[in-house]
C-alpha cells in the first residue's frame, strides 16, 4: 500500500485507489470506496499492476469501471471537483477518464490524436476545454476539473491551465463510469485513483493533492 502526505478530505465523497489495500487488494472485481459512498465494479477484465504503488490497467478494448447510481454526485448546481491520475498509452480514439455516467450527461475525456482534455455536459450543450490542457503520452498526468460558482477551472499537474464560464447545469444521482463514457470509445490507459468532492477545491487544495502524490508518479 502506498502511503503519502495528506490530501484534502473536506467534501470528499468518492475515493477509489488501486494503491490502497483498503480500496483494492490487487485482485477481484470490486474497488471499495474509501469514504463509503459507492463501490466500483471492474468490468470486462480491468487489470491491475503494481506500477507506481498500484494502478488499474485498461486495455482499450472494452473494459471499464462503474458504480451503481449514487447521490455522491448529486451536486445540483453547486460546486464540485473531479480528480484523476492517468497515463495514456495511445491517442487512437476519444478517451474517457470519468463519466456520469455517459457523455450525454457528463464526461471528462480527451480528443483522438491529440490528447486535448475537454468535457461535455449535458447533452453536448456545455463544452469546455482550454489551450494547453493536454495529456502527455506514456507519462503520468494529474487532471483536475473544478466547478466553482458556475465556472470550470482546468488543472494539470497542480497548475491552473485555464477556465470556462457557463458551467451551471444541475447534477442528480447517477452512476460513475471510469475509463468509458460513450459507444466504443475505449482507450489503453492506466488509472490509479479517482477522487470526487462535493466542493470546489481552491488552487491551494488542488496543489496540496498534487504534492501528496507527485513523488509516487515521478512528477
Amino acid at each position: 500500500m502506498y502511503v503519502g502526505p495528506d490530501i484534502v478530505t473536506d467534501g470528499l465523497v468518492f475515493d477509489i485507489s488501486a494503491g490502497s489495500t483498503r480500496s483494492y487488494a490487487g485482485s477481484g472485481t470490486t474497488a471499495y470506496d474509501l469514504v463509503g459512498s459507492a463501490n466500483a465494479s471492474l468490468i470486462n477484465g480491468v487489470g491491475f499492476s503494481t506500477d507506481n504503488g498500484g494502478t488499474w490497467d485498461f486495455d482499450g478494448t472494452d473494459d471499464y469501471m462503474a458504480t451503481a447510481s449514487t447521490s455522491a454526485v448529486a451536486f445540483g448546481t453547486g460546486d464540485f471537483t473531479i480528480e484523476v491520475m492517468v497515463k495514456p498509452a495511445s491517442f487512437n480514439t476519444y478517451s474517457h477518464m470519468v463519466s456520469l455516467p455517459l457523455q450525454s450527461t457528463f464526461t471528462l475525456k480527451t480528443t483522438a490524436g491529440t490528447g486535448n482534455i475537454y468535457f461535455y455536459s449535458p447533452s453536448y450543450t456545455t463544452y469546455g476545454s482550454t489551450s494547453g490542457w493536454n495529456l502527455t503520452l506514456n507519462q503520468w498526468n494529474s487532471v483536475v476539473l473544478v466547478r466553482r460558482s458556475g465556472v470550470a477551472y482546468c488543472y494539470l499537474n497542480g497548475e491552473l491551465i485555464g477556465s470556462k464560464s457557463g458551467f451551471s447545469n444541475s447534477f442528480t444521482s447517477q452512476a460513475i463510469n471510469i475509463g468509458w463514457g460513450w459507444a466504443s470509445e475505449f482507450e489503453e490507459q492506466q488509472i490509479p485513483f479517482v477522487r470526487i468532492y462535493n466542493t470546489g477545491l481552491t488552487d491551494a487544495g488542488v496543489l496540496q493533492n498534487f504534492n501528496a502524490v507527485k513523488n509516487r508518479f515521478g512528477l
